[in-house]
């Protein structure tokens, strides 16, 4: 059953705002918060689908709806500028906003997936893992620093020098930074810098052999461990393996880009 705030209720039962001004959730379970409006026809197609989650969820989070039009203090407070907004609010941290219907809807059908695959938050942490793992080679590279190996790389790749200008645009910094990146390595030895050929306003950067050496120790070992990858999987399974891997990454980063874009319109909202 859904319980619908005032300024009183809600200050009792989620956040006493004007006794405290950092966040202090005063409920005992997580919450659902709908604001909404009479008039809204989106807040009408959410408001079933919250109705489910009370009946599903009963006794574990509290679900409440707010009249934005009666409770303009709150609303304002929480800055909403559409609806349905729907606040969720954990027990221990910081709530969250997300704005719309389609949201609430993904939200109930995560819940459901993951109750159906128990072992999918498990497997994006093992892939987190992976994905920030280094062989010991990769970690004698990271110590230079990212751009240091990023810049190896993409001057292993050319034929011939690149112009500092050019190196800054390709790897998206400053030349400025490009400047004292390149002043580094070349007093390391791994790469060269010389006056242009083509203009002699400008200094181009080469990749010395001790530089080759240390990308192409890099490359190596990332190649010798994809190949030994696949010799240990069943061949017959690797295009229904590399589909099926292919897809879950795909989604888990347009997940990722998604939450940092909600995050990002958050903060904007709050600052």
């Amino acid at each position: 059953m859904m319980e619908h705030l005032t300024k009183e209720s809600f200050k009792n039962k989620v956040f006493d705002f004007e006794s405290n001004q950092e966040w202090s959730f005063a409920g005992e379970k997580p919450c659902i918060i709908d604001f909404y409006a009479d008039w809204c026809n989106p807040c009408k197609i959410v408001a079933p689908i919250l109705e489910n989650l009370a009946e599903e969820y009963e006794g574990k989070v509290d679900i409440y709806k707010i009249d934005t039009e009666k409770e303009q203090e709150l609303a304002s407070m929480f800055n909403i500028r559409s609806i349905p907004s729907i606040l969720f609010v954990p027990k221990d941290g910081k709530p969250q906003m997300s704005m719309g219907a389609l949201h609430v809807y993904k939200r109930q059908e995560a819940t459901g997936s993951l109750e159906k695959h128990p072992d999918f938050p498990g497997l994006a942490e093992s892939l987190f893992s992976l994905i920030h793992y280094r062989s010991s080679v990769q970690k004698k590279c990271a110590q230079l620093g990212e751009m240091e190996c990023r810049l190896l790389s993409l001057l292993a790749e050319e034929l011939e020098a690149v112009r500092m200008n050019e190196l800054a645009e390709r790897l998206g910094v400053s030349e400025s930074r490009i400047t004292r990146l390149v002043e580094r390595m070349v007093k390391k030895g791994l790469v060269t810098k010389h006056r242009s050929t083509r203009d002699r306003r400008s200094w181009e950067v080469g990749i010395s052999r001790q530089g080759i050496d240390a990308n192409v120790n890099v490359s190596a070992v990332s190649s010798e461990v994809q190949a030994e990858l696949m010799a240990r999987l069943p061949e017959a399974e690797h295009e229904l393996i590399y589909r099926n891997v292919k897809t879950y990454i795909e989604t888990f980063h347009q997940v990722l880009e998604n939450k940092d874009t909600e995050l990002e319109s958050s903060h904007d909202r709050l600052t």
